[in-house]
């Protein structure tokens, strides 16, 4: 015990003095692994949740690309049986149509060869008892031929441009569209163009019923003049339009209640109707009898008026039989003075003599998928040269043409060739259809 300059003891104290401190060491370690253990715990359980969570994210992507696999594979097969269809409807015209003409042109034929035998022959008495019969074959042989070239479209190209939606690989563009407009306030852009009419030169009106105006363009679409605002509260409401040959205008005003017209640069002249219309919406011009016909969609009926705008007749009531109407939102003429309209809420189109007595109607409600020739919500009407008549559906986006008599005859354009909201349709002297395309604010011309 005794060490000079060293504090020393017995290491049976030390080693129990170390101990215990070793122990509170001990103590406070198990204290300070508590907390690490369950980290650790909580690691371990989380590398767990982490396998069990990228098995099942893997499952889940594997699941969202067959899915997606299935509808590619799905939109694949539609277009294509869309595309064959297209190609066996299209050949088929195009077969007829060459069938018509090569019994046409076998007509013709005949008689050429008939004529020029009777032509040979010596005696003039012959020559003369001929003439008759052959004058007849030829012209019956001319009435079959054909006053203008094939109608039917043979183009049909593929665009991805719509790949977004539903999955969809993208479209079958059947014919080149030029087109114009965007929405907007300024100069050749449109806020809700309703209608659209064309005039002899071929310059296009529409009635750009958002900003309150008329815009004129020419036939490729530039911009030539708008229709000024007009004074007071109610401002210019374009719903339709009309043309007259010597280029006067007519619009319905429905903010206004009444039809206004204009000069060719787009002054108005005078206006009629309050007294008489509720809710005018579509308007057609007969040259053949120098009047204007007005739908009412208010009152559900159609108004005949002098140029002047006197009221001479109107016809039709609320209804849904066949003599009256269920909001008649446009009208059209052809060459007889028929008057065209479209019924959009019985979902079908009627026609009437000029004195608006029924003739016979066509459409029906039906799906977008459903037979040809039906309507969802028939909108703008025209006809053609032929008295052909064009209707915009503009529920089911498609643009179709009927003969005369109503009887189907093909689809002008559909959602296929970039429409979605057809609602006003014209024809331009060079034989294109020109159409409005609300939900675009756009005005798209198509090959006829």
């Amino acid at each position: 015990m005794e060490h000079n300059g060293h504090t020393v003891s017995k290491l049976k104290d030390a080693a129990s003095k170390y101990c215990e401190r070793i122990r509170e060491r001990v103590g406070e370690c198990r204290e300070r692994a508590k907390p690490l253990q369950q980290a650790v715990s909580l690691l371990v359980a989380m590398e767990n949740e982490l396998k069990q969570d990228k098995e099942t994210t893997k499952e889940e992507i594997h699941q969202h690309a067959e899915m997606l696999i299935e509808a590619i594979q799905q939109s694949e097969e539609e277009m294509v049986s869309a595309l064959e269809a297209l190609y066996t409807d299209r050949k088929d015209s195009l077969a007829s149509q060459r069938g018509e003409m090569q019994a046409g042109l076998h007509k013709l034929e005949e008689c050429m060869q008939a004529a020029d035998e009777a032509l040979e022959k010596d005696s003039d008495v012959e020559k003369l008892s001929q003439w008759s019969i052959l004058e007849n074959s030829i012209s019956e042989a001319g009435d079959l031929l054909p006053t203008q070239g094939p109608d039917v479209n043979t183009c049909v190209k593929f665009s991805a441009e719509h790949l977004h939606e539903n999955f969809r690989l993208g479209v079958l563009i059947t014919e080149p569209v030029f087109q114009f407009g965007a929405k907007g306030t300024k100069d050749g852009e449109f806020d809700s163009p309703f209608r659209v009419v064309t005039n002899s030169q071929g310059e296009i009106l529409v009635a750009d019923n958002g900003n309150k105006r008329l815009q004129m363009f020419d036939s490729k679409g530039t911009f030539k003049w708008k229709s000024e605002k007009e004074e007071g509260d109610k401002f210019l409401k374009p719903v339709d339009v009309a043309v007259t040959p010597d280029g006067n205008i007519y619009i319905t005003d429905v903010a206004n209640k009444c039809v206004k017209k204009f000069d060719p640069k787009g002054e108005v002249i005078s206006k009629f109707g309050n007294d008489v219309l509720d809710i005018p919406s579509g308007i057609a011009y007969d040259a053949r009898t120098d009047h204007v016909l007005v739908t009412d969609a208010g009152k559900n009926r159609i108004t005949i008026h002098s140029s002047d705008g006197e009221l001479l007749h109107h016809f039709g009531s609320t209804g849904d039989d066949d003599s009256n109407f269920n909001r008649p939102i446009f009208v059209a003429v052809n060459s007889h003075s028929d008057i065209i309209v479209s019924d959009y809420k019985n979902h079908c189109v009627k026609v009437f003599d000029s004195e608006g007595r029924f003739l016979f109607k066509f459409g029906g409600e039906v799906g977008a998928d459903a037979d040809r020739g039906k309507h969802g919500m028939p909108a703008g009407l025209c006809v053609d040269p032929r008295d052909n008549i064009i209707v915009a559906d503009i529920h089911n986006g498609r643009v179709d043409l009927f003969r005369p008599d109503g009887s189907f005859l093909r689809h002008i354009a559909t959602a296929s060739d970039g429409l979605l909201s057809p609602y006003g349709v014209a024809m331009t002297p060079e034989g294109r259809v020109v159409v409005t395309d609300v939900s675009d604010c756009a005005i798209k011309i198509y090959k006829y």
